[in-house]
């Protein structure tokens, strides 16, 4: 029994996509049959509605980069005549268990030349089924479901079913004229356990993302709102550091110019008169996070030329989602609300910098305690870290470095790098305004820890199915 498309090229009014509960890891290339699945209540994050820039059955809603070679897609058929449309995208696992489409990245199509026929055999002849054959991997679809897998899948031919899985290896499958069973690539180190043994993350913060790194080799281990700018609070302060370095030699003098440079009205360590060397004043910076000490550097040479130093950093750096209106991090009303916004993969390419160039700014961070002596030798004051994971023994995981900030509109956050188990490289932890930072990552830790495989096997050069 056919069914028909009613008020395709009608206007659809745009609804919200599903928010998931929980998070995973990213699963867009997990291998599904009739017997493995996705767990039910994995929700691809992301998810955005295409509204009217394609023609479809409904609402469509699929991650970003299916959505855009979608559209892309649609625009070639068209151009060549071929109006193709989409009956179903993601679709919850509730009445259709182990479907690709609760990945958010496969969508079911038709065209105009079966009369927008839906879940028809005959759209493998038809026009569009043709030209999907002939292009659809210049737009990263796949078929999902050819004849020649369906012993592999156990699901049947489905020729109006096809997947999104990137140019390069949709590209690869064409040419190999292979399924996704067989899509093989170099092993991504660690490896998920499989996906019946996955686990999901849920912590209290707004957005987050945990990244290896080794080398050049990236590798995102699990996120959420990774690209979201936010209010970041004295994680500002990286980049304050950074600012310093370019401004003051380490032995340079530092002269607080008068009580609570910074109107925090929270902690008075300085006052007016008050000196003391570039190098050790970092330490106050970084270490026990004071406002003061980073309004010291910044008045040194005018705060406005400091900010514009550090949103000049910002952008060599290419971080097209950080803003700084002042080198502390605080919370700022005048003339309207102004905080210093970054998101959490901006902090990644931030923090591999500071690897990279200045791992003496890292290594501050992780100091315990430190004794800051004036201008003249005497001791000021001892300055204890912000950071309370430096003393947990349970957290199970060497720490490198990071920066923790709070405030009002930007609640608690946490920047944390960590030696894997196992291996060279780094993984980079950053969570953003959570009711928790401490707790947050210790939960995201302990999830890296019990949901990816640390042990490397055997032999460098060995390739496995990252398919599961």
């Amino acid at each position: 029994m056919l069914f028909f498309i009613l008020g395709l090229g009608c206007v659809r009014s745009a609804v919200a996509c599903i928010e998931p509960a929980v998070v995973y890891p990213d699963l867009s290339l997990a291998f599904i049959t009739v017997d493995a699945g996705l767990p039910a209540n994995y929700i691809p994050t992301s998810l955005a509605e295409l509204g009217n820039k394609v023609e479809a059955n409904g609402s469509v809603c699929l991650k970003a980069e299916a959505a855009d070679g979608l559209i892309k897609m649609f625009e070639a058929a068209r151009a060549d005549g071929v109006r193709l449309a989409v009956t179903a995208a993601y679709k919850r696992p509730t009445g259709q268990q182990f479907s690709e489409n609760q990945l958010g990245t496969a969508v079911d199509l038709t065209d105009a030349s079966v009369g927008y026929a839906f879940l028809d055999p005959g759209f493998s002849s038809s026009q569009g089924g043709k030209w999907m054959r002939r292009n659809a991997h210049k737009y990263g679809f796949v078929m999902s479901h050819p004849q020649r897998d369906k012993y592999q899948t156990g699901f049947g031919y489905e020729p109006w079913h096809w997947r999104y899985v990137g140019q390069e290896w949709a590209k690869k499958m064409a040419s190999w004229r292979a399924g996704l069973s067989d899509l093989r690539a170099e092993e991504e180190w660690p490896a998920l356990v499989p996906v019946n043994e996955l686990t999901p993350v849920s912590l209290n913060a707004d957005t987050f993302i945990s990244v290896y790194a080794n080398g050049s080799r990236r590798h995102t281990l699990i996120s959420k709102n990774e690209n979201k700018p936010v209010p970041i609070a004295s994680i500002s302060k990286l980049v304050t550091a950074l600012a310093i370095k370019k401004y003051y030699k380490e032995d340079a003098q530092i002269i607080i110019r008068s009580d609570n440079p910074s109107g925090d009205g929270t902690v008075y360590r300085y006052q007016a008169g008050d000196a003391f060397k570039a190098s050790d004043l970092l330490y106050s910076v970084l270490v026990e996070s004071d406002n003061d000490a980073a309004t010291a550097f910044a008045e040194a040479v005018s705060e406005e030329a400091f900010v514009n130093m550090m949103n000049s950093i910002a952008g060599q750096l290419g971080l097209s989602g950080t803003v700084f209106y002042n080198p502390t991090g605080l919370d700022f009303w005048e003339e309207g609300p102004k905080n210093n916004l970054s998101t959490p993969n901006d902090i990644v390419t931030l923090i591999d910098l500071i690897l990279g160039q200045h791992p003496e700014i890292m290594e501050i961070t992780r100091t315990p305690e430190f004794m800051l002596y004036n201008i003249n030798g005497d001791k000021h004051h001892i300055i204890r870290n912000t950071n309370k994971l430096l003393y947990d023994t349970d957290l199970g995981a060497e720490i490198i470095g990071g920066k923790t900030g709070t405030t009002p509109e930007s609640r608690t956050n946490l920047v944390l790098v960590v030696r894997p188990p196992q291996g060279e490289g780094t993984i980079t932890n950053v969570i953003l305004n959570s009711d928790d930072n401490f707790g947050d990552m210790k939960a995201l830790i302990s999830w890296l820890l019990k949901n990816y495989r640390w042990t490397q096997p055997s032999g460098s050069d060995e390739n496995i199915d990252i398919m599961n």
